[in-house]
């Protein structure tokens, strides 16, 4: 209600299930009913990115989108999980140069936590993920190396952490 009032107009939030062949045609229907914004979740991130009009900078750089404003006809695509990793990190004082990290998955959400911990100076930067094929690509991508998902390669890894955050 308090979002609603700040802008002066009636706004209703609501999940709406989009099927992997349906996202353009939502699209299009969002943007023609003149729809303040969309949040959007997986699979959609990336795609989405292709269906905006313009991107802001950490959209652009993760190359996904988890908020749309549409406004005069137009679509905007902005990423705030990147901010969204870094905050608490920042907030507790973490430093993350020169540390060594190990992302899981490889849709938009482990994109931007790659663009992250790549603005922040990581000296390491390992992917893990069910896709091997979408994992290096990730990985390749932000300057890392892609790990197999297997147990003992996982175990390996976790021998290095340092034990500590700050």
């Amino acid at each position: 209600r308090r979002f609603s009032e700040s802008l002066g107009r009636r706004v209703r939030y609501r999940a709406v299930e989009i099927p992997a062949g349906g996202l353009l045609p939502a699209f299009r229907r969002a943007r023609k009913l003149a729809w303040l914004g969309w949040n959007v979740t997986a699979p959609h991130k990336a795609a989405v990115a292709g269906l905006v009009d313009k991107l802001d900078p950490w959209a652009a750089a993760v190359g996904a989108v988890n908020v749309v404003h549409f406004r005069d006809g137009s679509a905007m695509g902005y990423n705030t999980d990147v901010e969204s990793f870094l905050a608490p990190l920042k907030a507790s004082r973490v430093g993350l140069k020169g540390r060594t990290a190990l992302v899981f998955g490889t849709g938009g959400a482990a994109a931007a936590v790659c663009e992250a911990l790549k603005r922040s100076l990581m000296a390491e930067l390992f992917v893990a993920g069910r896709t091997p094929a979408k994992a290096a690509a990730l990985a390749e991508r932000f300057g890392g190396l892609v790990v197999e998902a297997d147990e003992a390669r996982l175990k390996a890894l976790a021998l290095r952490y340092d034990g500590g955050f700050g």
